[in-house]
C-alpha cells in the first residue's frame, strides 16, 4: 500500500537513493555515460537531496510503500504559482503507483486551498516523464526553456500545466 506524508530529514537517506536511482534510470539516454561516472556525482545528488528538503520554500513530501519511501515530491509557491519542482520515484518502484499517488494528493491538497493551477518543467528527452504527467491530465503550455545541469549537455523543457476544478 502507498501513502503519501511531508518529508523529515530522517528521510533523507531514502529520498537520497530514490534520487540517485530515478536520476540514473531516467536521464540516462540523456547525458554521456561520463556524467554519471564522476566522482562527485552521488555527493552532488545527496547535496540536492539535501537542499530541496530543508529548504523552507518547498513543500517535500514522500511516498511511503509497505513502510519504506519510495520516492517523493517538492512544490514551491511563488507569485500566486504552485510548480513542482522535484518529482523522482525509484525506478525498482516505477509503475507502482507512487507517482501518482504524490501528484494526486499535491493536487488535491492545492485545490483544497483554493488553488487553481499547477506547473511544472519536463525534460524534451525524458519521454516517460511526459507520458506520465499526460496521464494525469497535464498538458504542455507551449512554453519552453531550458534544462543546464551540465552546461555542455544542454536539453530543452516543457512546461506542463494542471487546471485544478
Amino acid at each position: 500500500m502507498i501513502s503519501v506524508r511531508r518529508a523529515s530529514i530522517d528521510d533523507l537517506e531514502a529520498l537520497t537513493a530514490a534520487y540517485i536511482a530515478a536520476w540514473r534510470a531516467g536521464f540516462g539516454q540523456m547525458f554521456p555515460a561520463a556524467v554519471f561516472m564522476q566522482d562527485d556525482f552521488d555527493r552532488q545528488r545527496q547535496a540536492e537531496c539535501r537542499a530541496t528538503l530543508l529548504d523552507d520554500k518547498v513543500d517535500v513530501h514522500v511516498a511511503d510503500r509497505d513502510g519504506h519511501v519510495v520516492g517523493f515530491l517538492g512544490v514551491v509557491e511563488s507569485h500566486g504559482v504552485s510548480e513542482i519542482v522535484e518529482l523522482w520515484v525509484h525506478p525498482h518502484s516505477w509503475g507502482s503507483g507512487a507517482a501518482q499517488a504524490m501528484l494526486a494528493a499535491i493536487e488535491d491538497q492545492h485545490r483544497n486551498v483554493g488553488r487553481t493551477y499547477l506547473t511544472a518543467w519536463l525534460p524534451e528527452d525524458s519521454p516517460r516523464a511526459r507520458r506520465f504527467f499526460e496521464k494525469a491530465s497535464w498538458r504542455p503550455s507551449g512554453e519552453i526553456g531550458k534544462l543546464e545541469i551540465y552546461p555542455n549537455e544542454p536539453n530543452r523543457t516543457f512546461e506542463y500545466t494542471r487546471t485544478l476544478v
